[in-house]
Order: structure tokens, then C-alpha cells, then sequence
């Protein structure tokens, strides 16, 4: 899927840039131009990025979303449902429940 990066919290820079190398296999030049580039107002497009990489986006102190183009062959409503309550989860630190139900909306997307 697409992942738009929105921002990153300044006191977490090294590891949002660690999670990009992690996650997208770019060198440590181009993870940081990534996150200092969000950082500056302009967002950051990555493609190719799962679920799990999503996670670990987000917890590294990434603010970024899917890009609004990424639909699940879900009906609308309940895909704003799931995406509501993932994000609700990830707001209270439930990582863990959060990851299941992306899972979950990976599954049903294959």
C-alpha cells in the first residue's frame, strides 16, 4: 500500500528513520531525507509498505496514513469502522490489538 508521512516527532528522528530503513530497505541518506522532508510541511510518499511496516511507522513516532487511493474489498463503512478503531487503539498504546485487526484487514484484502 501507499503511506503518506505527514511528520515525525522531533525527539524520535533516529528511530522514525531507523523504521524507514527497516521497513522500505533504503540507505540511511534517503530514510533521512524521508522524515526531514516530513518534517519540514511536505509529506513523504512510500510505496510497497504493509501493515506490519505501518505499525512500526507509527511507533517509531511517525505521524502517517494510507493513502485514500488504497481500498480493502471491504464496503466503505465498515473500512472506516476498522480504521476507526485501529486508530482509537494505537491513540490508548494498545499496539498489540491494533496490529490484529490490521492483520485482519490485510487478510481480507487478498
Amino acid at each position: 500500500m501507499r503511506v503518506i508521512i505527514t511528520d515525525a516527532l522531533y525527539d524520535k528522528k533516529i528511530t522514525a528513520i531507523k523504521a524507514v530503513r527497516a521497513v522500505t530497505g533504503l540507505g540511511l541518506q534517503e530514510a533521512k531525507e524521508c522524515i526531514d522532508t516530513a518534517m519540514s510541511g511536505v509529506p513523504s510518499v512510500l510505496e510497497g509498505i504493509d501493515a506490519k511496516g505501518l505499525m512500526a511507522f507509527r511507533a517509531a513516532g511517525i505521524m502517517c496514513h494510507i493513502d485514500s487511493e488504497y481500498q480493502l474489498r471491504l464496503p466503505l463503512d465498515k473500512i472506516q469502522l476498522m480504521r476507526d478503531l485501529v486508530m482509537t487503539l494505537i491513540d490508548e498504546g494498545q499496539f498489540k490489538s491494533a496490529q490484529y485487526i490490521i492483520d485482519a484487514m490485510e487478510v481480507l484484502d487478498e
